[in-house]
């Protein structure tokens, strides 16, 4: 199976996976050049996903390709999965709240507290380092107790 084709089985694997959580999708019609997106999904409206089912993921250029493909307004998306493995989603953190928002709209839910959250950026950047303790990667705080404190 050449990738192409891969990537149009994962692509109807996708739509699948997101019709069967409650947000009816469909692949898009790429070849046609009148969608451009790997999944159609209205209900999401808002998100722009890029779908990716290969072995190896080069997923900062994943996320590039899906942040050209976005039209303004759109959160960048990427949905990807490996071969025996389950599907993730990759979305920039600022974006995290919107993402959540849009699901939440999606399925005719609202919080409050996403509601009226706002992500907000600051200047200072946070050291992280990862951490192979676990057969899961996690990221720990490298910052000092000090450094921790909230500023007022």
């Amino acid at each position: 199976m050449n990738s192409r084709q891969k990537g149009a089985r994962g692509e109807r694997e996708l739509a699948k996976v997101l019709t069967s959580l409650g947000f009816p999708a469909r692949r898009g019609v790429q070849y046609s050049g009148l969608e451009g997106k790997d999944v159609v999904a209205p209900s999401l409206h808002g998100l722009h996903i890029e779908c990716k089912r290969v072995q190896r993921l080069n997923l900062d250029a994943a996320m590039q390709q899906s942040v050209r493909d976005a039209t303004a307004g759109e959160i960048p998306v990427v949905m990807h999965r490996r071969d025996h493995h389950e599907w993730l989603v990759t979305v920039h953190l600022d974006q995290v709240i919107r993402f959540a928002q849009v699901l939440l709209q999606a399925q005719g839910s609202s919080h409050p507290s996403l509601e009226t959250a706002q992500v907000q950026a600051t200047d200072q950047s946070v050291p992280l380092q990862e951490s192979s303790s676990t057969d899961h990667r996690s990221v720990q705080d490298q910052r000092s107790p000090e450094e921790r404190q909230p500023q007022s």
